[in-house]
């Protein structure tokens, strides 16, 4: 009996599935929405298809495809231009770490440079990068033990914890990725939050001005956010390793 399932999605006309940074965001947050409660361990849509690996039963699977066709059809405006989703069986637990470890490195298994930041995969969500699908480390760590963060951090090709110096110029885009967003506008609450956690962070080595700037605000904005004290720490680590791993890229 499988222990799990490979889900493909893809479009008929083998169209990129997420094209652009927004969609690629839009995307992994679909995903990480849909699959909430479920043993969803990987994910990534590297070009015209899409990679899942969920180590649960056919009918789990099966609700996952179905929301799955429907919710980024919508999102991705490929609405009736998605195949039916394939379901192939994950057969053991040789098998489930493959499937983990391929799934993730579609770039590099396909040859591609469209995603640098691994935005339209699960492996942010697994590396404190990002926390809509933070979730999916208790996932993974409950059905793959073994998998440590060497591995992730070798998918991603550098440790965003190591990496020193950061720039202004890529603080916004950092905050925005950090929560699966296009941009860092509007006033819900995880936007404000972001938000504050960039101040913050950027405080400790430029002057609020510079901030200010950087990241659109008024400066009576940056000093209130500087003093806002019950941000999740989950948060301000994901803008952080957003930041540094930006601006290491940057500097490349």
């Amino acid at each position: 009996m499988p222990i799990g399932w490979q889900l493909i999605l893809r479009c008929v006309d083998d169209a990129v599935l997420a094209p652009t940074v927004q969609a690629r965001r839009a995307f992994s947050a679909c995903v990480t929405r849909l699959a909430l409660g479920l043993p969803l361990v990987a994910f990534h849509a590297p070009d015209g298809h899409a990679h899942l690996a969920l180590l649960g039963d056919r009918a789990l699977a099966g609700q996952l495809a179905r929301a799955l066709a429907i919710g980024l059809g919508r999102i991705l405006d490929h609405a009736g231009h998605l195949e039916p989703v394939r379901l192939r069986p994950v057969h053991d637990q040789s098998h489930a770490r493959n499937l983990f470890r391929y799934t993730l490195d579609q770039r590099r298994h396909h040859g591609l440079a469209l995603d640098p930041f691994h935005e339209a995969s699960a492996l942010p969500d697994l590396l404190d990068l990002r926390v809509s699908g933070r979730w999916m480390r208790a996932v993974v760590a409950q059905h793959l033990p073994r998998v440590r963060r060497d591995l992730l951090v070798q998918l991603l090709g550098v440790e965003p914890r190591e990496l020193q110096g950061a720039e202004l110029r890529h603080l916004a885009d950092a905050a925005a990725a950090a929560i699966a967003l296009p941009e860092l506008r509007g006033r819900a609450s995880q936007v404000v939050a972001a938000r504050a956690a960039a101040v913050q962070l950027a405080r400790a080595a430029f002057r609020s001005p510079a901030v200010a700037e950087a990241l659109d605000l008024a400066l009576r904005t940056v000093q209130r956010l500087g003093r806002v004290d019950d941000l999740p720490p989950e948060l301000v680590a994901a803008v952080d390793g957003q930041w540094r791993l930006r601006s290491w890229v940057g500097q490349r």
